[in-house]
Parts: C-alpha cells; sequence; structure tokens
C-alpha cells in the first residue's frame, strides 16, 4: 500500500498505457549531453514550446522512448527526472487545449501520438531533478 506509482520507463512499451494523474508525478525529460551538463548544474530545465500540443512550458514525458521520440530538441543523449507538481491540470485525452483553456490552466496532460504530453507553465512546479540514464553529464 506504499508503493503507488509503479510505471513502465524504458523497452518494450506496453499497449494501450493511461497513466493516473497524481498531484506529484515523476516525469522524463530528455535533451543533448551539452544542455544536461547545464541543467544538471542549475538544477532547471529548458522552456520548450510545442504550439502543436500546448505552447510555451516545461513538457515532460511518461517514458523515456516519448522523451526520445517527442521532445522539443531532436537529438536526445541524455534523461533526466524530476518531481512535477500539478495544480488545477487541464486533462483531456482527445482534444488539445484551446486559447482559453491556456489561460485558464497552469498545468497539462493529455493525449500525444502514441504516447502522453505533461507540461507545466512555471518552473516552481519542477523539483528534484537527476539523471536516470544516457550519456552522463
Amino acid at each position: 500500500n506504499r508503493v503507488l506509482n509503479i510505471r513502465y520507463l524504458k523497452g518494450n512499451r506496453p499497449r494501450n498505457i493511461w497513466i493516473n494523474m497524481r498531484p506529484r508525478m515523476a516525469l522524463i525529460y530528455g535533451t543533448t549531453l551539452s544542455e544536461a551538463k547545464i541543467i544538471n548544474e542549475k538544477k532547471e530545465i529548458p522552456k520548450e514550446n510545442h504550439p502543436n500540443i500546448a505552447g510555451k512550458g516545461y513538457y515532460f514525458w511518461p517514458d523515456i522512448p516519448s522523451a526520445e521520440k517527442y521532445g522539443e530538441r531532436s537529438v536526445k543523449e541524455t534523461f533526466f527526472v524530476a518531481d512535477v507538481f500539478f495544480t488545477n491540470p487541464f486533462e483531456n485525452r482527445n482534444n488539445f487545449p484551446t486559447q482559453e483553456d491556456l489561460l485558464r490552466y497552469d498545468s497539462f496532460r493529455g493525449q500525444y501520438k502514441e504516447t502522453c504530453y505533461f507540461m507545466v507553465k512555471y518552473p516552481q512546479r519542477i523539483a528534484n531533478i537527476h539523471y536516470i540514464d544516457g550519456k552522463r553529464p
């Protein structure tokens, strides 16, 4: 009863995974080795822009293959895990947020292609950033 959040992280992905939303979730961020060194020093994730999802914010993914495939940078060499805190989240499996939703909510989760995306607007919602896989910064 103390283990609440067991998830797939890497390898062959099981089909039809939908992660239950929690106020705090450990999520994945993928980046280049040079950017990873900066993240490791400053303990800050850079803001990304995904206009096809929810615009500008701090994007995270549920697993390493999703972070590798769908993150903003084309080359992913290093992966971090971070605690991401969600308050008043926009949650929709079928639709991306509208402009009104982007103003109303400060955290987002939904379906993107074959995975889930997670985005928060503010860096204060991100804590405990740690290296977990790939080239070590």
